[in-house]
């Protein structure tokens, strides 16, 4: 299982609300010696989707708790 997950960095200034907080994403994939860290969801996906090889990918933030 390849997992996505994000953390808050900080608010981007003139931006609205909804929009205003910048992300950082993380994909961790088993067996691989780091992680991979970027900014935009679509890298993160991109990348998840071609280390999957098969394995389902999660987004930590998007699971019921």
């Amino acid at each position: 299982m390849i997992t996505i997950s994000r953390s808050k960095l900080y608010p981007t200034p003139g931006r609205s609300s909804l929009f205003a907080w910048k992300w950082i994403y993380t994909v961790t994939v088993p067996g691989e010696p780091y992680s991979f860290d970027g900014d935009t969801l679509a890298w993160a996906r991109r990348i998840a989707a071609s280390k999957a090889d098969g394995r389902p990918v999660i987004m930590t933030w998007k699971v019921a708790s």
